[in-house]
């Protein structure tokens, strides 16, 4: 199902956490957990958060073993498939590209504000 079901699974199980103690802790119905923990029911964002302020209570060890596994390895690729490409964002493409105004806007055409044109100047 979801990263933030199997973030959690992998979770409770190295850090000897139980279903039921989670539960107790976030002042919910055990099942949900159940259900989180099988992958049937991915937790929202919004439980996301309760989950992990949870765990930082039991063990705080495994609140950053839950953020790093559900958020860590998503930064950690996206950071990385951006370093490898060598790719400039699109506003430094344009900056490079594109004449800038006195305002900081770009201008396509090469000049300021005044109508002249700044590659002349």
């Amino acid at each position: 199902m979801g990263r933030a079901s199997h973030a959690l699974k992998q979770v409770l199980e190295k850090f000897g956490i139980s279903q039921n103690r989670l539960a107790v802790t976030l002042g919910i119905d055990r099942s949900a957990v159940f259900k989180w923990f099988h992958e049937q029911r991915e937790p929202t964002s919004e439980t996301i958060v309760e989950i992990t302020i949870a765990l930082k209570q039991l063990n705080s060890e495994a609140a950053q073993r839950f953020v790093h596994l559900y958020l860590g390895e998503l930064l950690e690729t996206e950071a990385g498939s951006e370093g490898e490409t060598g790719e400039a964002s699109s506003e430094s493409k344009i900056a490079s590209s594109d004449e800038v105004n006195p305002e900081g806007e770009v201008n396509p055409e090469g000049e300021n504000l005044e109508g002249e044109n700044l590659e002349e100047a």
